[in-house]
Parts: C-alpha cells; structure tokens; sequence
C-alpha cells in the first residue's frame, strides 16, 4: 500500500513539472509606464527667497529625477527682463541659471521656465514652473492678466514656429517709450493668447503687445505687429487673485474650448502699421552745374533747397522732378556757384519720424561736393585723356559718301 502511494505521488509531481514545462514565459515588462512629471525639491538660493545676493549670479534648481529640456530659448523668460538672456544649463538632475548681470533693487524677478523641463526618460512634461526671489525685503504678489487677439478677425494670435506675440509693461510714462527702451516687465502670451504677470509690484504702468520678430524687446521692425492700451494700469491691492482663479487660467482644455470662462482683465488687439517709412536715399554733385536729390518714395509734398553759405537770387536754382518724383535735380544757373568746388544747401523735406512714425517736415544740411572742380586732372592726365579719345576715333570705319538718285528730267 505505501508503495502505491508513493508511486502516485511521483507520477502526480511530474504532472505538474511538465504543465510548467509546457508553459510559455513571458518577455519582462517592466511595470508600469511612468506618468508622474518630475518634482522640484529644492533650490539655492531658496524658492521666494528675499534679499536676494548671490556672489556669482546664478541659481541651481535641484529635481527629483534625471532631465532634459525642451525649447528652451524660445520659452524660457526672465522678468523683469535683463540686458541679455540668462544661460540655462542642465547637468543632470538640476538646472544651474547664470544671470549676466546682478538683479536690479526692490523687484520681484520671475523665472518662467513654461513647459520646458521634462523628465529625461518618458517625456512627461513638468508645466508653467517658476522660480521666483526678490531683491526687496519682501515678495511682490500683484497679478496682470489679459489676452491678445488680431485686431481684425479677432483671432488667437497662434504663433507655431512663428515670432512670439511678448506682453510689455513700461512704468515710464512716454508716448514712444516702445521704440527706446526695453520694458520694465515681460510676459509670453500663450498659443491661445492668454498671458498672466504673477509678481507685479505697486505701480503705473503703460501697456503694449508685441509680434516681436527681431526678439529684443523693441518695436523697431516693419514687419513687427504691434497692440496697445489707451489707459494706464495702475496696480494696487485690487489686482490680486485667489489660488482657484489661478487654477483655472493655466487649465489648457478650459482655454480652448470655454475662453469665456478664463478671468481675464484686458483685450489687446495686434495690428500692423503701414511698412512704408519715406526718406532721402542719397544726394550727389557729380556734374558742377547739377545737383541731384533722391528719395526712397514719391514725394506727394513740396521740397525746399536753399544754399546756406552763399548768397544767390531765387533765379539761380532752376528745379526738375523725375516722372515718378522720387527723384529732384537743381540746375544751377549762376556761374559763380557753378565755380564753387563746395558749397553747403538746406533741404527741407517730409520724412517719417523713426519715434513717432508720422510725417514730418525735416531739414537736412548737406555739403555738395564736385570732385571734377575740387581735384582738376593735371596735364598729363589731360594730355592722356586726349590720346584715348583720339585712339578711340582712329578705330571708328571710315564714311561713306550718301548718294541721292531723283528720277526728275532736268529743265
């Protein structure tokens, strides 16, 4: 009886030692697909850190995983903006930020990094991280917000691989501040056209939009589109915001399928203004008895010349527009100016005022030069002068004598 047992035992075992046999296995499969974004643990200086002094201008920002960033020329920003863009460099598990210059007293410096950092493995991206110090003794905490749109279809000023559309406040109060000075804060307005300023301090601030193509902060391209407020913006305990408002301006979903819902302050509409600036190209003496005047358009508006260091009647000039008036010859009817090897004109024009962009009446004082007269060719340059001149000639067929026939009788 044992024996039987046993002997069931052993064959029951290798029942099961073959069923395993039997069984495929399975490639290893890792678990499962990281998710999670990377964490931001800590920073030196420290995150909101005030008083902010750091001997060598950077500041080190320490992850919880291995990185790589994305685009980060294109979306990293600093504001208030410096002189030069701050270098970002990953090493690692942190991100080191070396500012060109020390941070300016009494304001709150963000570091908008957007969704440039990812973790180095699957890519999940770690959104809108700021990093944010102040040189005061105290965190500004005023908020801005607003969106831009195209003043004429009142579409999202999209930009894809296209110039960002950059939002600049200026707390200098000047009509054509844009065009002079770089601003006192700057934010990236979203694909959707939102921005958000989070750290503004207690000021008056003008308000401009900005397709900014050269990427320097300044309005000073043709091809640039331009919005801006008629009022200013003076922040005060009035421009704060609660963490749900917050919330809901950076959900992605909500701005492209209920705009309506984000609580925005202002509309900034881009337009562009009209290319054409009209300017003198170039003037020139090369005859003594002519001047010539060119511009770079049609000149809709009188032009005046005077010659400032010599007395000449009115009679002496004689004008002469070319048939598409950009260009002006002065004839110059008294032969002792003709005689002048140099003489000084006054012109007085419509030109485009590079500040204000408007026309306005300008003059300019111009030497006129004629080389002819103020450097005379010496003898044997003449004499060779005449020599080819008669070479020339030597070359030249020989005429022919024109015969006329008539069939008229002779009387």
């Amino acid at each position: 009886m044992k024996q039987f047992w046993a002997g069931w035992i052993c064959f029951c075992a290798v029942c099961v030692l073959c069923a395993q046999c039997a069984r495929q296995s399975s490639g290893l499969t890792g678990g499962l697909r990281d998710t999670v974004p990377p964490v931001f643990l800590y920073a030196e200086p420290a995150m909101n850190s005030t008083g902010f002094h750091s001997e060598k201008n950077r500041i080190d920002l320490y992850f919880d995983e291995y990185l790589r960033l994305q685009n980060v020329g294109k979306t990293f920003m600093i504001s208030p903006p410096m002189s030069q863009q701050p270098d970002v460099v990953l090493y690692g598990k942190y991100i080191r930020v070396k500012l060109p210059e020390a941070p300016q007293p009494d304001y709150t410096y963000t570091l908008s990094f957007g969704e440039t950092i990812l973790d180095n493995n699957e890519g999940n991206k770690m959104g809108f991280f700021e990093y944010v110090f102040s040189t005061s003794d105290h965190i500004d905490s005023l908020v801005f917000t607003g969106r831009v749109r195209d003043a004429f279809d009142l579409s999202q000023p999209s930009s894809g691989d296209g110039p960002d559309v950059k939002v600049l406040l200026y707390n200098k109060i000047k009509d054509s501040i844009p065009y002079l000075e770089p601003p006192s804060y700057v934010a990236r307005a979203d694909q959707y056209g939102f921005f958000e300023f989070n750290h503004l301090r207690p000021d008056t601030f003008l308000v401009f939009a900005l397709q900014d193509v050269g990427d320097n902060l300044m309005f000073n391209l043709p091809e640039e589109r331009i919005a801006f407020l008629d009022t200013l913006i003076v922040t005060d305990s009035t421009f704060c915001r609660s963490a749900e408002e917050t919330m809901l301006f950076h959900a992605d979903s909500i701005r492209e399928k209920h705009p309506d819902m984000i609580p925005y302050m202002v509309d900034l509409y881009l337009f562009q203004e009209p290319k054409k600036r009209q300017y003198r190209t170039s003037y020139n003496r090369d005859e003594a008895h002519k001047m010539v005047f060119t511009f770079n358009l049609p000149m809709d508006s009188d032009v005046f010349l005077s010659v400032v260091d010599t007395t000449v009647s009115e009679q002496a000039l004689q004008s002469c527009w070319s048939p598409g008036r950009d260009t002006l010859q002065y004839w110059i009817l008294d032969t002792v100016l003709i005689q002048k090897p140099v003489f000084l004109v006054a012109l007085t024009f419509q030109a485009t005022n590079d500040s204000l962009r408007i026309l306005e009446y300008r003059t300019d004082t111009l030497r006129m030069q004629c080389d002819v007269l103020l450097n005379p060719p010496t003898r044997n340059e003449r004499s060779s002068r005449r020599n080819r001149n008669a070479s020339s000639r030597a070359v030249l067929p020989p005429h022919k004598m024109l015969t006329v026939k008539t069939n008229l009788g002779t009387s």
